[in-house]
């Protein structure tokens, strides 16, 4: 009895790093930030050019680390200005066109 009992034991410790590895592999997929919406819109075209665009995200996003690349309809990236955190919504993050 008892040895069947450490067999049983030792095969379901065994497993746990297992489930540990699967939770900690799946944990980052979730971990960052989605967007949400933009201002204007993501592929429209425009006649004018926006003074800023406006990017919503799904939680708290750090400017430094963010970025947005504005291209043509030729493909071709146009500068921006540096993208800064909304003082106001951790979510949102502006970059002055």
């Amino acid at each position: 009895m008892c040895r069947k009992v450490n067999e049983l034991v030792r095969h379901k410790i065994s497993g746990a790093p297992a489930i540990v590895a699967a939770s900690l592999i799946t944990a980052p997929v979730g971990a960052h930030p989605t967007l949400k919406s933009a201002s204007p819109a993501a592929d429209v075209t425009s006649t004018s050019s926006p003074a800023e665009i406006t990017l919503e995200f799904s939680e708290g996003v750090i400017a430094r680390f963010s970025g947005l690349e504005l291209k043509d309809e030729f493909g071709k990236t146009i500068a921006t200005g540096v993208v800064m955190a909304d003082p106001k919504d951790r979510k949102r993050l502006i970059a002055l066109v």
